[in-house]
């Protein structure tokens, strides 16, 4: 555990799991950069995208940019006698817009992104009287950023730009070929979703499996 030191020199708390440890929960951090220290766990991934066009009406505009940028951030205060764990997802799509785009249009265009931004990312604080998140808080927190990631990752891809998926990389590679297979048989859209549906931790290799297969076949 990392310990956490205030001005007081008086240990005040630990964390509830390292960058390494989270990092096996939650498998699209490993392409991200580690930033963390003794304070916080911090991932950050920055991708850069120059002149990508896209149709817009009855014409084609290039954006000198579209950018992603993704950070994630998790550290706990003490207060009183509580605790408060605070985990914060943040995605933006940072969009530089051509010139000769009319105000009016831009102003729009932006608005939306930065919605959309507000949408797909992720904060949660969940205060507790005991200094350590439970294995079932743990491990809904988990759950659920995974949910996000994966959500990021479709919304990416659905895009009208011809970008870098920012998630794409590492997390969809086979660790442990064939194991659909070999615990479920013959393989349809409808036995993958309902075995997945099943699932209390979303972590694990299997679930991965289950995820690629839904992502790519139904």
């Amino acid at each position: 555990m990392i310990k956490l030191i205030n001005i007081l020199n008086e240990v005040i708390q630990t964390l509830d799991f390292t960058p390494e440890q989270l990092t096996k929960r939650i498998p699209f951090l490993k392409t991200f950069k580690n930033l963390s220290d003794d304070k916080r766990v911090f991932f950050q991934k920055v991708d850069y995208n120059k002149n990508k066009q896209i149709i817009f009406g009855d014409e084609i505009l290039t954006f000198p940019q579209v950018n992603t940028s993704i950070e994630f951030k998790y550290y706990k205060d003490k207060i009183d006698k509580k605790y408060f764990h605070n985990f914060i997802l943040t995605f933006e799509l940072l969009l530089i817009p051509p010139r000769k785009m009319d105000d009016l249009t831009q102003k729009v265009l932006i608005l939306a992104n930065n919605q959309n931004n507000k949408r797909l990312s992720y904060i949660k604080e969940v205060v507790t009287d005991d200094k350590d998140l439970s294995a079932e808080q743990l491990n809904k927190l988990i759950n659920e950023l995974n949910g996000k990631f994966f959500e990021i990752e479709n919304y990416v891809d659905q895009q009208s730009f011809d970008i870098k998926n920012p998630l794409a990389e590492g997390v969809h590679d086979p660790v442990k070929p064939g194991i659909l297979k070999k615990r479920l048989g013959n393989l349809s859209c409808s036995r993958v979703r309902s075995a997945k549906s099943k699932l209390k931790d979303k972590g694990t290799h299997y679930a991965k499996a289950l995820q690629r297969y839904l992502n790519y076949h139904c």
